[in-house]
């Protein structure tokens, strides 16, 4: 589950809505999802997260919100909703 901008394209095979408590869009079965390993891609964000917030610099932490939502935004591009990105 994430949270976006209304406003925002929408690269998803199922939107449920939390207010309303019912789906948007029902999900199709989902068939031959690439599966990728990224533990150690993981670990690192997670310590330059973690590292960030204990700065209590705020640029940094919006640098870095940045940093992550456009690799988001990059890998729904280019791969789709399953790809490594998202």
């Amino acid at each position: 589950m994430y949270i976006q901008d209304i406003n925002a394209g929408i690269h998803s095979n199922g939107i449920y809505s939390v207010l309303d408590d019912n789906w948007i869009k029902f999900p199709d079965k989902i068939t031959g999802v690439k599966q990728y390993v990224f533990a150690d891609e993981l670990q690192d964000w997670t310590n330059h997260v973690n590292k960030v917030i204990n700065e209590k610099n705020y640029e940094k932490v919006i640098d870095t919100i940045n940093k992550i939502y456009m690799i988001r935004s990059n890998g729904l591009a280019k791969d789709g909703e399953f790809g490594k990105g998202n």
